[in-house]
């Protein structure tokens, strides 16, 4: 019991007592003095007496009430119980009872925790729990009776303040250990009651036998102090209202406590000796300063400990042991510690994550390579370096091909692990000297000091494209994954440039590596440089071109095969430069589609196309649709606007996609071409057979026309095969109900063996070249005018 109101493992408890025990033992032997010497005034004495240790009960609950609220404060701050607030789940009774039992590690007289969560938006969560009464609501002992609480708030992750509230009930427990510290007795008076006492006391209310003393204190809730006969024993007694929390539903005056110590408590016998009086307290005094230089030695031994460990971690050995508390070693020495290890293993933590902070800011975490960032400073030691040594330098830029097929068809995984093997084969090439680094999706850059002569660098690359002739194996597949090389040299005592310039011209040579097909090495020219000058003025002026009227669209006619009358025609797209004359589709529909002007300048052709076929009568119009405007989730709008706008029935338009369009994100891709055929419009496979997928693409959807490349009409009079294919084709088409078109048709040989293997449709110079709208529209009057 005294332990608890004497913590004597308090570091603060244990200072205090070594430094005020000479000065208590010297006030202890005065104040027996005082009262051999003035027996006389007993009175004064019993008062005294009295109010010293009221003073004491009431500094031992307000100590209680500190405790209470320091834990408040720790508790505040507790990330931990934030995080758990935070969950959005009920406070339930286990949650609490967790926490309680928690709490009263550090205070065990703690018997109550109250939680509320009041969060926008969400319904309230609260709960509480009292020791012995369970959650919230059920009788138990400590109901009705007076407490010391502490009210605290929790600032949750999002914002939100939990309020909480930890209390001790001044139960009998804490009754007991109050009035034997006092060695009196002490009682609670609740509403006129007495609640908890540590004597027996007469039956029936307080009224009943107190005497007016102790009924006009309670009345007018104020000290008092008397004497109190209570079971034929007096007692000098004393009424203190009860500072602190109340509990809910008391009336009436304020809980009080009332201390009883024994009628002698403030004299001493008066047939002692002054001399057994001083000889005792110099025996006292005499232990007291033994036992206090041996504590004030222990605790020096441990705070040195922990102050040199500190000091070494301040100097960044993280290693450093933390010695352990010993046993019986105070509550505050043992929570310095653990802080002391805490804080050991967080400035370990934080380290290894700056390490790990300063990897990923250099290299790749993918392949394990050097990134941007790490490469420019490798490269200008490099440049440094050579400049310094009088020697050359070679950077390679270098980019896999074929590499958006896997991550289109096989997924991003496989992507991944096809840049980590690849990333491992090219390590294995390298010389010491060389930096690899990945600078962003299946680019790489390599820097090679001292590779400049020629057949050094033709070797070099050599290896490297020959570690990637092997298929890369992915799962239970093997993917051909090639490497194209574009090389900038810096030859020795040619430092004239700065070493981003060597990027920019390994770029170019990559990028002609990759126009003639990949898998090769290409060396910058300066002829390189005019190249992709010239292509991104040809870039300028598209974005331009609409806006200067430079672009028009042509008509060609659809025929068909039986009859040779128009049925129809296919909008192709012409652009007429005011300085470089007509140029080709092959040149800037490629560049239309790689920096993206092929939705806006697509969704143009589109709507002006269908404006002009609104007067053609029964004949349909086919305008050809790039996979970068299928793969546009506002495509089917654009498809909705024009037919509006234009007002060409959706019926008579006819859309020509290609197996490119289908192969990238085939299921949202499949999606669309589904809400185009709700529309009413027609779907058409354009360039069929060129690709490697175009049995799984019928498979997938079902068009409602095969378009024949050019490429199978071309040989049809000098190839067996090219017929042989032709004819399985058209074959497909009928078995699956599908109307077949050949394009390229340029001589009757070739109408007439198209005709012979049933083919539907055809179209080609020997119907007509690609015309303006009115020259066809022209044409079709005249078909109309003959057939009438």
């Amino acid at each position: 019991m005294a332990g608890r109101l004497l913590p004597w493992q308090g570091l603060r408890s244990r200072l205090f007592f070594l430094s005020a025990a000479p000065s208590l033992l010297c006030l202890v032997v005065t104040v027996l003095g005082v009262g051999w010497l003035a027996g006389d005034q007993q009175r004064d004495r019993d008062e005294d007496a009295l109010r010293a240790a009221s003073l004491r009960v009431e500094m031992r609950i307000a100590e209680l009430r500190g405790r209470l609220e320091g834990l408040g404060r720790l508790l505040s701050r507790d990330q931990q119980l934030a995080e758990t607030l935070a969950a959005d789940r009920p406070l339930d009774g286990a949650l609490l009872r967790h926490l309680l039992s928690e709490l009263q590690v550090g205070e065990p007289l703690i018997g109550g925790l109250e939680l509320r969560v009041q969060s926008p938006g969400h319904p309230d969560r609260g709960g509480r729990i009292e020791e012995g009464c369970g959650v919230a609501g059920a009788a138990c002992g400590a109901a009705g009776l007076p407490s010391v609480s502490s009210l605290f708030n929790v600032v949750l992750p999002s914002g939100v303040v939990a309020e909480a509230r930890i209390s001790a009930a001044l139960g009998y427990d804490l009754a007991e250990g109050l009035a034997a510290a006092e060695q009196g007795a002490l009682f609670l008076v609740v509403d006129g009651e007495a609640r908890v006492s540590t004597i027996p006391l007469p039956a029936g209310p307080v009224t009943r036998w107190a005497p007016a003393w102790l009924l006009d204190a309670l009345a007018e809730d104020h000290s008092g102090s008397g004497t109190l006969r209570i079971e034929g024993r007096n007692w000098l007694a004393r009424s203190m209202p009860l500072p602190g929390s109340l509990p809910g539903g008391f009336s009436g005056t304020r809980p009080a406590i009332l201390l009883l110590l024994p009628a002698s408590a403030g004299v001493m016998a008066m047939d002692e000796t002054l001399a057994m009086i001083l000889s005792g307290a110099v025996l006292v005094l005499a232990l007291s300063m033994t036992f206090a230089a041996g504590a004030a030695r222990r605790l020096g031994g441990m705070l040195a400990a922990l102050s040199e460990a500190l000091r070494r971690l301040g100097r960044g050995d993280l290693a450093v042991p933390i010695p352990p508390a010993p046993p019986g070693a105070p509550r505050e020495v043992i929570e310095l510690t653990d802080a002391c290890i805490l804080f050991r293993d967080a400035a370990a933590e934080r380290s290894r994550l700056s390490e790990r902070l300063r990897w990923l800011a250099n290299f790749d975490g993918l392949t394990g390579l050097p990134n941007r960032a790490l490469l420019g400073d490798r490269l200008e030691l490099a440049f440094a370096a050579a400049q310094r040594d009088g020697t050359g330098l070679v950077v390679l830029a270098l980019d896999l091909d074929h590499f958006k097929e896997v991550n289109d068809t096989l997924g991003h995984a496989a992507g991944d692990e096809v840049l980590r093997v690849v990333a491992g084969r090219l390590r294995g090439c390298l010389r010491a000297t060389d930096t690899l680094a990945r600078i962003g999706g299946d680019e790489f850059v390599l820097v090679a000091p001292g590779l400049d002569a020629p057949e050094q660098l033709a070797a070099f690359a050599g290896r490297l494209l020959a570690v990637m002739e092997e298929p890369v194996p992915i799962a239970s597949d093997h993917r051909s994954v090639g490497v194209s090389i574009g090389a900038a040299i810096m030859p020795p005592g040619r430092f004239d440039g700065r070493p981003e310039a060597l990027l920019q011209d390994a770029d170019l040579a990559l990028y002609q590596a990759k126009a003639e097909g990949g898998s090769c090495l290409r060396v910058f020219e300066p002829a390189m440089d005019e190249r992709l000058r010239t292509r991104r003025a040809l870039v300028a002026d598209l974005r331009n071109a609409m806006a200067r009227q430079e672009l028009t669209i042509l008509f060609q006619p659809q025929v068909s095969t039986a009859t040779r009358r128009i049925t129809g025609a296919e909008a192709l797209l012409r652009w007429h430069h005011p300085t470089r004359g007509l140029i080709s589709p092959e040149t800037f529909i490629p560049l239309a589609e790689q920096t993206g002007l092929i939705v806006p300048i697509g969704a143009w052709v589109l709507e002006q196309a269908c404006h002009v076929a609104r007067g053609w009568g029964d004949l349909h119009l086919a305008v050809n649709v790039s996979p970068l405007q299928v793969r546009q989730a506002s495509f089917v709008a654009t498809v909705e606007q024009a037919l509006a706008r234009s007002g060409l029935p959706p019926q008579r338009l006819e859309l020509e996609i290609t197996e490119a369009a289908m192969l990238a994100n085939s299921a949202e891709t499949l999606g669309i071409l589904s809400r185009l055929r709700s529309l009413g419009v027609r779907l058409a496979m354009d360039d069929f057979g060129t690709g490697y997928s175009s049995l799984a693409t019928l498979q997938r959807f079902r068009f409602d026309k095969i378009k024949v490349d050019r490429s199978f009409i071309r040989h049809l009079a000098r190839d067996a095969r090219a017929v042989a294919l032709l004819r399985a084709v058209i074959a497909l088409g009928s078995a699956l109900d599908v109307t077949t078109n050949a394009e390229g048709v340029e001589d009757e040989g070739q109408l007439s063996l198209l005709r012979a293997e049933g083919c539907d449709e055809a179209q080609g110079y020997l119907f007509g070249r690609p015309m303006s709208a009115a020259e066809f529209h022209a044409r079709v009057n005249r078909q109309d005018s003959r057939a009438a």
